[in-house]
């Protein structure tokens, strides 16, 4: 850090000291040829030190224009993907300006959606005056055009996880808030992956940029996109043991403070959560974090995951946990089936290992195609191998054993069931979206063994299952259950139930009373009709046929095409 004497404030320096011991190669590559106008798009591995890489020339920078700021004139703004991520740029920020000097402070404002009205923020914007905006795209773009903001004076702008912001669909937000901010700034573009759009955005924002692509190298001098410390292993099985051997592997590992496992829906994520909350007694303990939560409540459930003391800590997840995310001691990443886009492979397992600190990944296939991803990951240099800590035969019989446990805890409440059809449902729907179609065909999928796994009663009718041979009659996984009597526990739920299903007994029973009503005769009368309709066609056919000196009245296919050729010509004729 003390390369950076007289190039940064003198403060800041001795704050970084303080925070961190040295400087990571990122950031000693980045934060010169930052401060030194110019451009830069850096491309490194996660847990590399990125976000110290540009938040130090955005405090530099802002400091220099701090005698000439002037009320509602930003100087600096950082866009994030996700709300979980700006919060934690603003945390580092905060940590960073902590001892600056008092008498002209940097002030600085979050904007996040969810976590107020737009009206409160441009209420805060106007009470703070802030020099430096930092949020995801939309709420930013929101303030940006309240009309309150000034950008004229704008001089840095940061693009985080730049590759996300574009895969969450932010491309049109962020070209308009470039649109609203002067040429003549610093622009800075940061990610663990580079794509296409990526280059795309980086024609439209920057200007002669300076790349720098900050590699990992393996002990005989090959690179990897994954760090050094990360012991990387995968294993192959079926869908119904992924959770039982998730859970047994990491009871077997030693020691861990936390450990990280990722599921492809934020449904998933729920169900299971609510099934290990109430079957498991073992040494882990769950938190649950996705999507479907409300700001607030994922705000919680993060900060109670980063800041536990308690060890052996799980946080089931989405990929809302996948970028960027700083969270200490993180030790074990698990991932139940692989993302839907290779890319996200290597944010997964970022989350462990992290700034030079020892972690493990793994990685769990079903069997089939899905071993080919493994030669996906090869092209990346990502070579992981095979984890045979738990034996297939003990895991055979541990499977077997928790999906008892399962099904009889779903048998307990008929709620359950439907949250269990749901989960499956969407886990099949999110493996039609993988992009690597090749590997994850959903023909192959073992919907049996993925039934298994969710402890379903019956299978759901879905456009998948048709025509899969190994689907029973109708089905049925649960030989002679009653449905009628399957019961909800909410007492609420299960009188409703009830009287839906009683609603629809008496509409069959009129219907069946309504056709019992008929008099005989008349039924006699349809059936003669009937007969004298069917001998006219008959007649009629056969005199389509003689005329045409082609009979051959044993033929139907024959009459049926004749007779449909009768009917278009008497439609013409209307």
């Amino acid at each position: 850090w003390t390369e950076l004497d007289g190039k940064v404030p003198e403060w800041l320096v001795k704050r970084l000291m303080f925070m961190f011991a040295d400087m990571t190669p990122v950031q000693a590559a980045t934060i010169p040829l930052f401060c030194g106008n110019k451009d830069v798009v850096v491309e490194a591995v996660t847990g590399s030190g990125k976000t110290i890489g540009f938040l130090v020339p955005v405090i530099d920078k802002v400091t220099r224009l701090l005698n000439e700021y002037k009320p509602h004139f930003i100087n600096a703004i950082v866009l994030s993907p996700t709300k979980e991520l700006a919060a934690q740029t603003m945390k580092v920020l905060e940590g960073l300006l902590e001892h600056q000097p008092e008498d002209n402070p940097i002030r600085t404002q979050l904007l996040i959606g969810g976590n107020s009205s737009l009206n409160n923020d441009r209420k805060e914007f106007v009470s703070i005056k802030p020099h430096i905006l930092v949020g995801t795209p939309g709420r930013m773009l929101d303030l940006l055009d309240s009309g309150v903001v000034k950008t004229s004076k704008l001089d840095i702008l940061i693009l985080d996880e730049a590759d996300r912001l574009l895969d969450l669909g932010f491309d049109t937000s962020i070209n308009s808030i470039i649109s609203k901010l002067p040429k003549q700034r610093r622009t800075g573009l940061f990610s663990a992956t580079a794509s296409d759009a990526v280059n795309q955005l980086i024609r439209v924002g920057l200007r002669y940029p300076v790349r720098i692509s900050v590699k990992v190298n393996g002990p005989n001098g090959e690179e990897h996109s994954i760090p050094p410390t990360l012991d990387l292993q995968y294993s192959v099985v079926e869908p119904d043991m992924k959770l039982p051997y998730t859970i047994r592997r990491l009871e077997k590992i030693d020691e861990f403070e936390k450990a990280i496992v990722y599921f492809p829906t934020c449904v998933s994520v729920m169900y299971y959560y609510s099934l290990l909350k109430d079957i498991y007694t073992g040494p882990l303990s769950f938190i649950s974090l996705h999507g479907k939560l409300s700001t607030a409540i994922r705000k919680r459930a993060l900060a109670q995951f980063a800041e536990t003391d308690e060890p052996r800590t799980v946080l089931l997840t989405t990929d809302v946990a996948a970028r960027g995310l700083d969270i200490p001691q993180v030790d074990v990443v698990v991932q139940l089936d692989p993302p839907t886009q290779t890319s996200m492979f290597v944010h997964r397992m970022g989350r462990a290992a992290r700034a030079g600190r020892y972690g493990r990944g793994i990685l769990l296939l079903n069997k089939g195609p899905e071993v080919d991803y493994l030669d996906l990951l090869g092209v990346r240099r990502i070579e992981p191998k095979e984890d045979t800590t738990i034996p297939l035969g003990k895991l055979a019989k541990m499977t077997a054993k928790f999906n008892k446990i399962v099904i009889d805890w779903v048998l307990e409440d008929r709620d359950r069931h439907d949250r269990a059809v749901q989960a499956y449902v969407s886990y099949v729907r999110s493996y039609t979206k993988h992009t690597a179609s090749t590997v994850f065909r959903v023909k192959e999928i073992d919907f049996l063994s993925l039934a298994r796994a969710h402890g379903l009663i019956r299978l759901p009718s879905m456009p998948e299952l048709k025509g899969n041979s190994t689907v029973p009659t109708e089905g049925w996984l649960v030989k002679d259950f009653n449905m009628h009597t399957y019961k909800y526990l909410d007492e609420k739920k299960e009188a409703q139930r009830l009287a839906a299903e009683n609603s629809k007994t008496r509409k069959s029973e009129l219907k069946n009373k309504k056709a019992k009503s008929v008099a005989w005769s008349e039924q006699t009368e349809k059936k003669e009709s009937k007969e004298k309709r069917r001998e006219k066609k008959k007649r009629r056919l056969e005199a389509i046929s003689a005329a045409s000196g082609n009979a051959d009245l044993s033929d139907e296919d024959d009459f049926a095409k004749d007779w449909k050729e009768l009917v278009s010509e008497k439609k013409e004729k209307k």
